[in-house]
């Protein structure tokens, strides 16, 4: 392969120079592609047979990358086993070909998990490739793997076929499609487990469809059905790919389209972006359509809800543009990062570029102010248009930017908008390579030295970027470790036992601190108690969490669970060995830990049949009754949501949902914290806060309507929070078995 550009074959170019040496730039660019098909209509069938074997050429280079990164050999060991991955795979193997999701039966207990009201109609393609995958392989693990293989291979194809469009040569535009391919957004998606971002192939198909749109300037014909066809497809896969993808693309779109316009005082050019846009979002509604529906009165529909401060949180800062990550593999980059900003690295949301790219953003920034009046060349043209795509994204990932004003309008589930640095970035790498192709073109660089240098920045640049790569040996060990445990519980409890789990952790609040066991990955029918979504008929076990260990035991066995597990080394548990200590002293020794030393469990049966004995059978289950009211917890007004609990400005409610007939008395308390010396009421009650502000709230409930709205207010206006809503039935309080006591403090066992 050569290296060749528009200055080398000018002879042949279609588009001949003004007067001025300059033309516009849309003129450039259509003269350059002919009518937007890939490939450009002005090679021969050998021609495109040649860039075809290019494709296969860039897709084996990257399954040679991602075999030699993920090292997915045996495949029925993970090669990522933590935080999002398990929520993906539940989710998969509770869909069906299409990508349409219905229950898990294995989480949740002692009922099931719904997904049909939770909002993946937007990743429909992942997740019907991942469906494929399984169904095909029979085990869900092999799937993720030939997942993220193929993913990675097809995110290489596609962004080179979508920069031989933009007239790259084919050495450069392999360079740069691999690059791209395992950018920063990609590690960092892997590494967090985020199985529906770390595909680029959505971003690339993104920047195509920009410069698709922009090349339709309303003064010359539609283009021809084959290139309407390309772009109807992109847009397609672009709505089923992923959520945030989509909201970029169409951000993008409508922001450059919008910005060429303006430039030229000519509203035709917003034409075609609407066409594009408008496909998009009617793809992605309808295919979202029939889960918005499902959540329409739901109870866990607030479970996916998420705030302002989610959008200020996850902001990028630009210093994170300039900071190696933590962990980088170049020496001493790492203390370079850590050392200049160690918030930033905390806080990081696929936003750093490596020096490589911030050259090319700078590079094609200069350009941009230069020559994006009259731009000279197709080059010229190429560059300003990419750095209005930087431009536009990120005046929407910088905090306090635009995305910050979407947020406040109520578009709240874009919550990360420092993941729209993603197209930046691509931007940037395609603005050097389109720059660097003119540079070397014009240049003495013979053909091969030439590619030589090609070749040495794009390793340059794949080693400057500080790919995070996932520790095969790691996962595969605390998959072994799972695997291992729960093989124990099954071998010793019978069929379809019931877990419970420890901490009690809710979808999608935490899911990303712990693991999951999930009894499908394990090839097990028990059924697992973690899993569930906020606000529907599990919310009592939060409830029950919170209270002292022997109430708790005492729920949880008359609820009908078999065994219960603790996860000891959660984040949520402060101290492992006396939570450990305590359910040792109840129960007994741990009949079974984990190799890895993650995970003991207790067997339950002898409990529940000393409990049975003490106080008859009868007396056991409508005790394990009264623990398992359904009562949904909800929450108005919350502007931000942490570790500590949920922050209203000025005022919110908790909210509780009858999810049956019952309407016996509860008692309800939480805990407040507010500036020392606020003045606090709950449901028209003054609340008294000590001198650091904390104070605790308790109130009965009698008769219980099927929704009550506890309003909680700051007097001033000030900010509270609340935390640890403990929601029990009075009858608990009197219960024999249960005998509980609301102590208003969470339970040395962590509850999220």
């Amino acid at each position: 392969m050569t290296v060749t550009s528009d200055a080398s074959r000018q002879g042949s170019d279609p588009a001949t120079p003004n007067r001025s040496g300059r033309q516009d730039d849309a003129e450039l660019h259509e003269a350059a592609s002919s009518d937007g098909a890939w490939p450009p209509a002005d090679g021969t069938d050998a021609d495109r047979s040649v860039r075809a074997s290019h494709v296969v050429i860039v897709s084996l280079l990257a399954l040679l990358a991602g075999l030699v990164v993920f090292r997915p050999w045996p495949l029925d060991e993970p090669t990522i086993y933590r935080a999002d991955v398990f929520q993906h795979l539940a989710l998969t193997q509770a869909s069906n070909s299409i990508g349409a999701p219905s229950v898990s039966p294995g989480l949740g207990a002692p009922g099931t998990v719904d997904w049909t009201a939770f909002p993946t109609g937007a990743e429909r393609l992942q997740v019907a490739m991942l469906h494929l995958f399984d169904a095909v392989s029979g085990n869900v693990v092999v799937a993720m793997n030939l997942y993220l293989l193929v993913g990675l291979v097809l995110s290489a194809a596609v962004t080179y076929a979508v920069l031989r469009w933009l007239r790259l040569a084919p050495v450069i535009a392999g360079g740069a499609a691999l690059v791209i391919a395992m950018g920063p957004a990609w590690s960092e998606a892997v590494f967090a487990g985020h199985l529906f971002l770390f595909s680029m192939w959505p971003v690339s198909l993104g920047l195509y469809l920009v410069f698709w749109a922009l090349d339709r300037t309303g003064r010359r014909p539609w283009p021809s059905p084959g290139s309407t066809a390309i772009a109807a497809c992109a847009a397609v896969a672009v709505a089923l790919s992923s959520a945030y993808y989509a909201v970029f693309t169409v951000i993008l779109i409508v922001g450059t389209a919008v910005l060429a316009a303006l430039r030229r005082r000519d509203v035709r050019r917003l034409i075609a972006p609407a066409v594009v846009v408008g496909l998009i979002v009617v793809v992605a509604g309808a295919s979202l359509a029939p889960q918005l529906l499902s959540r329409r009165g739901a109870p866990t529909a607030t479970a996916v809800e998420r705030t302002v401060d989610d959008a200020r949180r996850y902001g990028l800062d630009p210093v994170d543009l300039l900071v190696p990550r933590d962990g980088h593999p170049v020496p001493g980059f790492s203390a370079v990062g850590a050392a200049i900003d160690s918030e930033v690295q905390a806080e990081r949301v696929s936003s750093t570029f490596g020096l490589v790219a911030l050259v090319g953003l700078m590079w094609a920034a200069i350009v941009c102010v230069r020559h994006w009046r009259r731009p000279r060349d197709h080059t010229d043209a190429t560059a300003v248009r990419l750095a209005a795509v930087m431009e536009v994204g990120l005046a929407f990932a910088v905090a306090g930017g635009l995305g910050i004003v979407v947020a406040e309008l109520g578009f709240t589930q874009i919550r990360a908008w420092s993941r729209m640095t993603v197209f930046v970035y691509v931007a940037a790498i395609v603005g050097l390579a389109t720059l660097g192709q003119r540079a070397l073109a014009r240049s003495s660089v013979a053909g091969r030295t030439a590619t030589r240098i090609v070749v040495a920045l794009t390793a340059l640049a794949i080693l400057d970027q500080g790919v995070y790569l996932p520790s095969h040996d790691l996962a595969a060990q605390a998959y072994a470790a799972d695997a291992g445990f729960v093989a124990d519980m099954s071998s010793r409890l019978p069929s379809g036992a019931a877990v419970f789990e420890l901490p009690v952790v809710s979808f999608p609040d935490d899911v990303g601190s712990g693991r999951l066991l999930a009894p499908s990955l394990m090839g097990s029918d028990l059924r697992f108690s973690g899993g569930f979504f906020r606000g529907g008929s599990n919310d009592w076990q939060l409830s029950w969490c919170r209270q002292p260990t022997e109430q708790l035991v005492a729920a949880v066995t008359s609820a009908g669970f078999d065994a219960l597990a603790l996860q000891r080394d959660h984040h949520m548990l402060d101290h492992a060995d006396a939570s450990q200590a305590e359910l040792d002293a109840l129960l007994g020794p741990a009949s079974g830990t984990s190799a890895d030393g993650t995970w003991a469990w207790w067997d339950l049966r002898a409990h529940r049949s000393s409990l049975d004995a003490a106080h008859g059978a009868g007396s056991v289950g409508r005790a394990g009754r009264i623990a398992t009211r359904p009562i949904g917890v909800s929450y108005q007004g919350t502007t931000s949501y942490r570790l500590a609990g949920r922050t209203f400005d000025g005022e919110g409610a908790v909210v509780l949902r009858r999810l049956d007939d019952d309407r016996a008395a509860l008692t309800v308390q939480f805990a407040l914290a507010a500036a020392p010396g606020s003045s606090v009421e709950v449901r028209g009650q003054d609340v008294e806060l000590n001198a650091d502000g904390r104070g605790t709230s308790q109130l009965s409930i009698d008769p219980v309507a099927e929704v009550t709205s506890i309003p909680v207010a700051e007097r001033s206006g000030g900010a509270i929070t609340v935390s640890g809503v403990s929601v029990i039935d009075d009858r608990a309080f009197h219960d024999p078995v249960l005998d509980a006591v609301s102590s208003g403090q969470t339970a040395a066992f962590g509850c999220m």
